[in-house]
C-alpha cells in the first residue's frame, strides 16, 4: 500500500526570482507580507517586493536582502466622481507599467487582504 504523500515530489525547484505585490501600506496584511519576504529571503530566494511608497516595513524588507520596487502613489481625498476616476486611472497606468517592468524576469505572486465589515 502506498501513501498519497509519496505520490508527490519531495523537492520543489525554486524560482530564480519571486516578485511579491501588495497594495497594503500598513495594517496586519503589511506585516504578513514583510514576514513572507523575510522567510523567502532567509531561504536564499531572490525577492522583490512591489509595494506602495508608504509601506511601513520598507527598512526591514531591505535589511533582509530583498529588493523593493515602488508602485504608484494613490491619493485618497475628497473630490467629485470625475476627479476620483481620473486619479484611479493614473494610479492604474502608473502601477501597471512599473509592475510589467519588474515582473519581466520573475514569477509574480499577489498577496491580497480583504477586511470584512459587519
Amino acid at each position: 500500500m502506498t501513501s498519497a504523500i509519496n505520490d508527490y515530489p519531495t523537492r520543489v525547484t525554486p524560482a530564480n526570482r519571486v516578485v511579491l505585490h501588495t497594495s497594503e501600506p500598513s495594517s496586519g496584511a503589511a506585516r504578513y507580507v514583510k514576514e513572507l519576504v523575510a522567510g523567502l529571503a532567509a531561504n536564499d530566494m531572490k525577492v522583490t517586493l512591489f509595494c506602495p511608497p508608504g509601506f511601513i516595513y520598507l527598512n526591514e524588507v531591505r535589511s533582509c536582502g530583498a529588493t523593493v520596487a515602488l508602485s504608484s502613489h494613490r491619493r485618497t481625498g475628497r473630490g467629485g466622481l470625475a476627479a476620483r476616476v481620473a486619479g484611479n486611472i493614473r494610479f492604474l497606468i502608473g502601477t501597471a507599467s512599473r509592475q510589467l517592468r519588474e515582473r519581466s524576469a520573475g514569477i509574480s505572486f499577489t498577496f491580497s487582504f480583504r477586511s470584512i465589515s459587519r
